[in-house]
């Protein structure tokens, strides 16, 4: 995986992250459903214990999705949530964007990221 240019590396923020392109195809899964599929993902550490994808929004099935709105999400910055609706849905705020995402989030700008626990990540 290809590191990022221009990141942030512990300066300004509380977080520093690590962001990749993902070289490999990745499929994000709900039981049945498919709900996005890439080969331009991005895989962030440091958002969490877990590394989290993130996948541009015009490879996303947003026909699943129903957005629940925004607030603070992951390292208190400011995100609009989505719920997932596919397969029986009751998913709550399991997808998220960051609304403005500037210095080492701006990778991220119109990317959905996917909360690895409750869906099937593959990766070929």
């Amino acid at each position: 995986m290809d590191e990022l240019p221009g990141q942030t590396r512990g300066g300004s923020t509380a977080t520093s992250l690590r962001i990749e392109r993902e070289p490999r195809p990745v499929v994000v899964r709900r039981h049945d459903a498919v709900l996005a599929a890439t080969r331009d993902a991005l895989l962030v550490h440091g958002l969490g214990e877990t590394p989290v994808y993130f996948v541009p929004r015009r490879d996303v099935y947003t026909e699943h999705l129903v957005e629940t709105g925004t607030g603070p999400g992951l390292g208190g910055r400011e995100m609009k949530f989505w719920s997932v609706t596919a397969s029986g849905g009751g998913l709550e705020n399991a997808v998220w964007m960051f609304l403005m995402p500037e210095g080492e989030t701006e990778p991220l700008l119109d990317h959905f990221g996917f909360d690895p626990n409750p869906f099937n990540i593959t990766v070929d």
